[in-house]
């Protein structure tokens, strides 16, 4: 059970979107509306009376500037607004959230500005609670722009409370998550695609229920999520599937998802090394899983003088996640599977520049050492390095390499 609970953490919830990332898209361009800036002033002024003379004057300073939100304002000083009210340690969480979600039914307006706003009460370090949960489920139910629409649905994701000590079971039944985890698959199951969309991926991510794939499937069919993303939360789902056969199936509707075979394999990839995934999957899982993954082998660019760090990491997460499903189903340790496959004929010298940079690379290199591989993969750097003479830094990369390689020689 515990196996389960670490699995969904791993993966559970999106992630959270900070603050800043809400505000970039805000004009620098503009005049705040007084108008709209009056009736701020005016709906801050009714929050709820602060317990102490601190917090009495936290929300008066808070509350004499609303020109900060006023539709128009400029990204400055909405960030500065923003970082103000997280910031004040005379408020409570209740306190900020409740100026900020004031302030976010002021500006429906505005959607930059709303969704900014969203986002950064999820910030707060909020105790979840229905009547919360409740409050922002309403407004989801309203008019909003797109934006906003996912933003709630984040916001009232984050409604969902952790506990690491608690099995997926346990979880579910801890204070307020099963009325969020019912909002949520209401929301999942919305005509609107653009909250259903939203819904159906921080559902999944939360744990498997009953009605998980179901949902999953629902919204493949209804155009909610792509196909991409079918194939991905399922992949994120399949180790939290206990029977064998049940496990077989979502496998197979995986494959059947019609995903570009590299997209696929990355996504699962990812899955395989998620603390306690590959333990939780049944041997008749992980054959077909591995031919996946060996269909889906990333490819470098043709050009074997680039060398981008995104492919060096989605090739190092290929050779672990391969290697580590081999040592599963063969014996022997994944290390040694790794120093095989980087060594094959036809493999790309640029696998050992990605291993050399991986947690694994100790290992692999001692290996290539006993194996007496050491002065042939110096050679495949070399020649690699014949590709890039004019690149600095690839060159530089290479010779790191070679040296890490060479310096394990017994």
């Amino acid at each position: 059970m515990r196996k389960n609970k670490l699995i969904q953490l791993a993966v559970g919830g999106l992630t959270v979107i900070v603050a800043i990332v809400g505000i970039r898209a805000l004009s620098t361009k503009g005049s705040p509306n007084e108008s709209d800036a009056r009736a701020l002033a005016a709906r801050r002024s009714v929050i709820d009376t602060p317990t102490t003379t601190a917090q009495q004057s936290a929300v008066a300073t808070l509350a004499s500037n609303p020109a900060a939100l006023a539709e128009g304002a400029d990204l400055e000083s909405l960030q500065r607004y923003g970082q103000r009210i997280i910031s004040d340690a005379t408020l409570t969480p209740e306190q900020k959230f409740d100026l900020l979600w004031r302030d976010f039914e002021s500006t429906h307006r505005s959607p930059t500005t709303a969704q900014y706003l969203l986002d950064t009460m999820r910030l707060l370090s909020l105790p979840p609670s229905a009547a919360t949960a409740a409050r922002i489920e309403a407004s989801l139910w309203t008019v909003h722009a797109e934006p906003v629409k996912r933003s709630l649905v984040n916001l009232l994701a984050s409604q969902y409370e952790t506990d690491l000590t608690l099995s997926v079971a346990e979880q579910s039944r801890l204070g307020a998550n099963p009325q969020v985890a019912a909002m949520l698959a209401k929301a999942a199951r919305s005509s609107d695609t653009e909250i259903a969309h939203q819904a159906v991926m921080q559902y999944a991510r939360m744990g498997l229920f009953p009605d998980s794939i179901p949902i999953l499937d629902a919204a493949l069919s209804g155009g909610a999520i792509s196909r991409a993303e079918y194939a991905k939360e399922m992949g994120f789902l399949l180790p939290l599937i206990q029977e064998p056969e049940a496990q077989r199936q979502a496998l197979q509707a995986i494959w059947h998802a019609g995903v570009p075979s590299e997209l696929l394999a990355e996504d699962l990839a990812a899955m395989v090394l998620l603390p306690h995934a590959l333990s939780s999957l049944h041997a008749e899982t992980l054959r077909p899983l591995q031919d996946l993954l060996a269909q889906g082998q990333p490819a470098f660019a043709n050009n074997a003088g680039l060398i981008d760090f995104l492919d060096l990491a989605r090739y190092s997460d290929w050779l672990s996640a391969s290697a580590a499903i081999e040592a599963r189903l063969s014996g022997g340790s994944a290390a040694a599977h790794i120093a095989t496959l980087v060594m094959r004929e036809n493999a790309d010298p640029r696998g050992l520049i990605a291993i050399v940079a991986s947690p694994s690379a100790e290992q692999v290199i001692h290996i290539l050492a006993q194996r007496g591989q050491t002065e042939a993969a110096r050679q495949r750097l070399a020649k690699l390095a014949l590709g890039a003479p004019n690149d600095v830094t690839v060159l530089r990369m290479i010779e790191e390499a070679q040296n890490r390689i060479v310096q394990r020689q017994p």
